[in-house]
């Protein structure tokens, strides 16, 4: 908490104290002067409240009636009740102030975690600098105990780094050269030296805070609904109280009645739900767009999902080389291989990569580069161009345009093996066959959803039709389709949105995007460093943990079930039989107050409740 914000509570305090010692002289004097300036004392908070909202949103808050409650308790010198509902007022205010700053702080808080200094070595000397005097290629060295203040990549140095703070995973991740670390997660064995590629607003953290940023405007439907109630009832509701005034001239009921105030509340503890569900989704590693996109996991009743890095470990090996030409030796056919996936961040690359290395090839970069999403790369290295990808990319006339009949198969299709090929100036000269390890939790994942209401689990992947439909086998899932490109999955998941089906599509947001932005849920696997990711999902999971999706989904039901409870509480609690009560001249003003102030704060913190 800022010290700025400390002052603003303690006056706060001293000021509702000061209204409560008038008051306390004024019940115990007969002065009428006392009783006006001690109801003077407890409106101006209230009246400012209720100017500003008039002003800055155009509508008419329950500050505004409670002002009027205070005019109308002139005229009927109803002066030392209107005093109690407005301190009651008060007191509530301060304490809905402060539920709402713990919630709307949270983001904030995590984004301390990221130091305002760096250590920083220039010309083979130490020295500390503010973050904001730290550039693009400056090496940062951090040390055990310390927290990691810029996004960048190792350059030296072995460590153990806590992710928690963008993961939610608390176990901690061996960083080592090459590996990138990200700014607000912290050092917790070792020490690295990082070159910087991006600081504050640039971070990983600060896209992440933006984009929460801009979620807060993307409202649920149900929000929508929310807001159309509150202002449809507002005007109806002014009218309401007249007629009564007009036909009981009853000082005492309406003041009552417009103790009650404005409906407009529910517009605004909805989005505190929302809020409140996003910031518990981030605590969690996972960054969702808006309340839509929460009000539509709810709901969903279908899920697509691919398999590499999804339902695989995404962390793929290379079983066995091939050499189909004469000319190239294994050697070789790693080699070009490496060269054509140096530049890719296909999960892939890192298995070729991979096996370059322990067979010590040493993988020059290419002249040129290209990545066909969904197929594989081309690259040209001193004149020669090398393709590698899948056997739909070697058969697509504007790639390889091989003959199908002439591409070998990997000899072990029980292990889930891939195959992919490599062509040397158009012509076929390799084969790698790559094997990904199931996830030991898929199954009960996909159990789970089943028993969720998930009516309909399709796996959609580029690989082997037999190696898809295989794993869909061991995994339970009843429709699977392999061989299949990033276009054909997006017209898979818009033939089910035709049949009716709400569909969340789990994919890594890279050769996904499409499907994902066509999804009416899309959520990118492992999305931490991979921008595209988190721009192409509404749903970004930071680690490639696939029960994070089972959490959200739990969640964005606990969020909508929330809203619904807040909308009841405060329409039909508040305003519905707490105006019935009034009416039948059960509660007086002050009891009113109590009555409207009781329901407001639970609301407050039953949203406040999705924070844990």
């Amino acid at each position: 908490m800022t010290n700025n914000i400390k002052k603003y509570r303690l006056l706060n305090v001293l000021y509702i104290v000061i209204v409560l010692i008038f008051f306390l002289f004024s019940f115990t004097q007969s002065s009428h002067l006392f009783r006006l300036v001690t109801l003077f004392l407890a409106w101006i908070p209230v009246a400012w409240g209720a100017l500003k909202e008039l002003k800055k949103k155009n509508w008419l808050g329950s500050e505004l009636f409670f002002v009027l409650a205070a005019v109308v308790a002139l005229i009927g010198d109803e002066e030392l009740a209107m005093t109690v509902v407005l301190l009651v007022v008060l007191i509530a205010e301060y304490f809905e102030d402060i539920v709402e700053e713990r919630t709307g702080n949270a983001i904030e808080n995590l984004l301390k975690l990221i130091p305002d200094s760096a250590l920083v070595q220039e010309n083979g000397r130490e020295k500390i600098l503010a973050i904001a005097d730290v550039w693009p290629g400056m090496t940062v060295i951090i040390k055990t105990g310390s927290g990691i203040p810029v996004d960048g990549r190792v350059v030296h140095g072995e460590a153990e780094v806590n992710e928690a703070s963008l993961t939610g995973e608390s176990a901690p991740q061996t960083k080592k050269s090459g590996d990138m670390v990200f700014a607000g997660t912290f050092l917790e064995t070792g020490g690295l030296m990082v070159k910087t590629e991006k600081i504050g607003e640039n971070t990983m953290f600060g896209r992440i805070r933006r984009l929460m940023e801009e979620a807060e405007k993307r409202k649920a439907k149900i929000q929508i609904l929310a807001d159309k109630v509150t202002f449809i009832l507002t005007p109806l509701l002014v009218l309401f109280i007249g007629g009564v005034w007009w036909i009981t001239k009853d000082i005492k009921l309406v003041i009552t009645l417009l103790v009650f105030g404005s409906p407009i509340e529910l517009a605004l503890v909805t989005p505190m739900a929302i809020l409140a569900g996003t910031v518990s989704a981030f605590r969690q590693g996972a960054v969702i767009k808006g309340g839509l996109a929460l009000e539509r996991f709810a709901k969903i009743d279908a899920l697509v999902l691919d398999k590499t890095g999804t339902l695989t470990i995404g962390k793929p090996r290379v079983i066995s080389v091939q050499s189909v030409d004469p000319k190239y030796s294994e050697q070789d056919v790693i080699r070009m291989a490496a060269i054509a996936e140096k530049m890719s961040g296909h999960v892939l690359s890192s298995a070729v990569l991979a096996k370059a290395e322990s067979e010590h090839i040493l993988v020059p970069d290419p002249d040129s580069y290209e990545y066909v999403s969904g197929h594989g790369a081309t690259a040209t290295y001193k004149g020669q161009h090398i393709r590698l990808g899948s056997q739909h990319f070697m058969e697509d006339i504007n790639h390889g345009n091989i003959d199908k009949a002439t591409l070998p198969m990997c000899a072990d299709s029980e292990a889930f093996h891939s195959s992919f090929y490599l062509s040397c100036d158009d012509k076929l000269c390799g084969m790698i066959c790559v094997a990904d390890e199931l996830r030991d939790n898929g199954k009960s994942i996909i159990e789970h959803f089943k028993q969720d209401g998930i009516k309909k689990i399709v796996l959609l992947s580029g690989d082997r039709d037999e190696v898809v439909k295989d794993v869909a086998k061991k995994l339970g899932i009843d429709e699977a389709y392999g061989g299949v490109l990033p276009d054909a999955k997006l017209k898979k998941i818009q033939e089910l949105q035709k049949q009716g089906y709400t569909v969340a599509m789990i994919g890594d947001g890279v050769n996904d995007a499409p499907a994902l932005k066509a999804a009416d849920v899309g959520i990118a696997m492992g999305a931490m460093g991979m921008e595209p990711a988190i721009e192409a999902s509404d749903i970004a999971l930071m680690s490639n943990d696939l029960k994070k999706v089972i959490s959200v989904h739990e969640l964005s039901r606990r969020v909508i079930r929330t809203i619904k409870q807040n909308i009841i509480l405060g329409l039909g609690f508040t305003h519905g039989l707490g105006m019935i009560l009034a009416l039948l001249h059960i509660l007086n003003p002050i009891q009113a107050a109590f009555f409207h102030a009781v329901p407001d704060l639970l609301i407050l913190f039953n949203s406040g409740r999705l924070l844990r």
